[in-house]
């Protein structure tokens, strides 16, 4: 009978555990989705045909840091949505021969 018991309870003690560890996860999850959306946002805004000068004037007056910078045959801009100190999102735009090829949300850490 003492057996059953100490199995019991460590059972009900590894359950605790496990559901502790699921609620970290799913909080880091929701931080971070929710971090995303400013640069969901922003990258859905931005057509194919937008001029990179369009795009960062735009990120500019959003209040947005704007990087810019030249990789071999691409120029890439980057557009920080945030600027709290963790879980910052970036929406990162790829231009070559002044059309985008890319457009992606990327973490800014």
């Amino acid at each position: 009978m003492e057996l059953s018991r100490i199995i019991k309870k460590l059972f009900n003690g590894i359950l605790k555990l496990l559901f502790v560890l699921l609620l970290l996860v799913l909080a880091v999850w929701l931080v971070t989705w929710y971090s995303m959306r400013p640069a969901n946002q922003f990258c859905d805004n931005v057509s194919s045909k937008d001029s990179i000068e369009n795009v960062t004037a735009r990120a500019s007056d959003q209040g947005y840091n704007v990087f810019e910078y030249q990789h071999d045959d691409t120029q890439v801009v980057k557009i920080s949505t945030q600027d709290s100190p963790f879980f910052r999102m970036a929406c990162v735009i790829t231009y070559s021969n002044h059309q985008i090829i890319s457009k992606e949300v990327l973490a800014d850490d």
